[in-house]
């Protein structure tokens, strides 16, 4: 394979491949070829290795969320609880009042 690097050959887009004067050796040509494969091994590791990394990511923030949601639930039922206990005197202070204003119209 003869390979004119882009400086050698300007006037073409990527490779050329002629036999002009500024042709590439074969030991050259395969040396890129090798660092290609390498690359293209490297760039399938990393994707594997980022794909596990964010599968395991996910997984660790959907057992949190949970964790939280429920701690949410726990403390909303809480709050609930308390709301409807002041709810509840709230009507009874009415229910008393009420009570006193009726008296005091009797008399």
């Amino acid at each position: 394979m003869n390979v004119v690097s882009r400086a050698a050959c300007p006037s073409h887009r990527g490779r050329c491949y002629d036999g002009g004067p500024h042709v590439m050796d074969g030991d050259t040509s395969e040396a890129i070829e090798s660092l290609r494969s390498d690359i293209r091994r490297v760039e399938f590791t990393v994707h594997d290795e980022l794909q596990s990394q964010i599968s395991a990511l996910r997984g660790e923030l959907t057992g949190e969320m949970s964790g939280l949601r429920d701690e949410l639930k726990g403390h909303m039922g809480m709050l609930v609880e308390s709301l409807r206990d002041d709810i509840r005197l709230l009507a009874e202070g009415v229910v008393s009042i009420d009570a006193k204003v009726e008296s005091l119209r009797r008399k």
